[in-house]
């Protein structure tokens, strides 16, 4: 594969890269995102974005095989990270919103430039942590009730649903906001229209999965109200970020926050003796501290 003779001659992340990915996998590789991905001088910086790089198209290898259009997976095994590697990746992978950014993204007046499906999906990640895929990918038949309680159901069960890992698996309490602002309502007008997903647009089987269209609608959102990260850089997963940090900033205690958000506990003793929380026992220890302080009497004027 050609590189531009700048990136080449340069101190980047070419090396590297070249390092990481398959030989047979480069030519694969477009000209103009390996620039946008390994344009840099910091060699150490260079170095993750080229890991980085290499993870996405293990994705997009991960999703054609899951549409049979090819056999295995031949990104597997090529991608791996050490102890500084890890550290430079949290570094410069997605930021938390501080309060001052979640004010803007949620001022009733900004979110009425969205369409009301980017709307609802940017409210769901706020109130889930949950990845944009599991947002996007939604079926009216994931809303349940489990003893009394609302809920969302995160599976891989439906058509053109799937998941990162076993431990995304699960079953979390709808925020009572949410349910203020008409969610369920929503669910109701969708099943009696004769649609069976709650973003019906979304399209199935793209390469990052059903929450495509919303993780671009509000990467240009976050664009257009000219939020940044001082470091890193901010996205719709940085909602995600924002629930875990703000459950541990309440103290709530960490089984309950990797249960919430999907996420394995490296406990051993926690997998064996442990059993799930309820539905009611996660609203209960994690909801109080998912308060946000929004208009929600404006904002649900949007989703009427």
């Amino acid at each position: 594969m050609r590189l531009p003779h700048h990136l080449v001659r340069s101190s980047t992340g070419v090396f590297h890269f070249r390092q990481k990915v398959p030989l047979a996998l480069q030519p694969l590789l477009g000209l103009r995102v390996i620039k946008r991905s390994l344009g840099t001088r910091d060699a150490r910086a260079a170095q993750v974005r080229a890991y980085l790089l290499s993870a996405r198209y293990a994705q997009a290898f991960e999703q054609a095989g899951r549409r049979a259009r090819m056999a295995g997976n031949p990104a597997v095994g090529q991608i791996t990270y050490g102890t500084r590697e890890k550290r430079l990746r949290r570094k410069l992978g997605f930021q938390a919103f501080t309060v001052e950014q979640l004010d803007a993204l949620y001022d009733p007046e900004h979110l009425a430039t969205l369409s009301e499906s980017v709307r609802w999906g940017a409210l769901i990640g706020l109130y889930t942590g949950a990845r944009v895929s599991e947002v996007g990918q939604l079926a009216l038949a994931d809303f349940v009730e489990v003893d009394g309680v609302s809920c969302f159901r995160i599976t891989a069960q439906g058509v053109g649903q799937s998941l990162k890992t076993d431990a995304s698996e699960r079953t979390i309490p709808i925020h009572a906001d949410l349910i203020m602002l008409g969610i369920l309502e929503r669910v109701k007008a969708l099943k009696a229209a004769g649609e069976s997903r709650f973003f019906p647009r979304a399209k199935v089987g793209s390469v990052n999965g059903a929450g495509n269209f919303l993780s671009a609608a509000f990467g240009r959102y976050i664009d257009t109200l000219r939020i940044k990260a001082e470091v890193g850089k901010v996205g719709f997963h940085s909602l995600r970020k924002t629930v875990v940090q703000v459950m541990q900033g309440d103290d709530v205690p960490a089984e309950y926050r990797a249960q919430y958000v999907g996420h394995e506990l490296d406990d051993e003793h926690h997998a064996a003796y442990s059993r799930e929380y309820t539905p009611r026992e996660l609203a209960k220890a994690i909801h109080p501290a998912l308060t946000y302080g929004l208009d929600l009497t404006a904002i649900s004027r949007l989703l009427e």
